[in-house]
């Protein structure tokens, strides 16, 4: 059987440690991040930053994923963007 419908978009629930003004700015002067969120089951998510490929990680069976991302830049908004593959 071969799947060929497309997942929905992945959701990023959290931000680790998200430093911001509130939990929803999406900003944070943390250099070391856990992004976590939801996706279709067994499929993949790709997290970008203004459009370049910080990690691709994969989905468990229960639809969790989580990428544990390093940087240098501090004090950005993060992530911008999230894709899921199947």
């Amino acid at each position: 059987v071969v799947d060929t419908v497309a997942p929905e978009m992945p959701v990023v629930s959290t931000i680790t440690e998200d430093t911001g003004s509130n939990d929803h700015d999406g900003l944070t002067s943390d250099a070391t991040l856990i992004i976590s969120g939801t996706a279709e089951p067994c499929s993949h998510v790709e997290i970008s930053e203004n459009g370049i490929s910080i990690g691709r990680v994969a989905v468990d069976l229960n639809g969790r994923w989580t990428l544990d991302h390093q940087t240098s830049d501090k004090n950005k908004r993060r992530p911008s963007t999230s894709t899921s593959t199947a």
